[in-house]
């Protein structure tokens, strides 16, 4: 049975394809597997990193939300540490 194209799960990708797309954030897969690996529990409960099958799988908005989560939590936790 193939998947309707509205469906939630047509728009999950493998972690390569999502590693191809975002190459000019992550320009390899080890430095997306880092990441990964840095948030992975962030990732998993906002939906944006999944287990099916044994295979990791992306939902890549929900992803992109948590890659700029974390871009904007840098700055501000620089700028804390500069202020005390």
């Amino acid at each position: 049975m193939n998947q309707q194209p509205d469906s939630p799960l047509a728009n999950l990708q493998k972690l390569e394809e999502y590693q191809q797309r975002t190459a000019h954030l992550f320009p390899g897969l080890h430095s997306l597997r880092w990441f990964i690996r840095q948030r992975k529990a962030q990732l998993v409960a906002a939906g944006a990193l999944l287990y099916i099958a044994g295979r990791l799988w992306v939902n890549p908005s929900r992803f992109d939300a948590c890659v700029l989560q974390a871009g904007s939590e840098l700055p501000q936790s620089a700028a804390a540490r500069e202020a005390s």
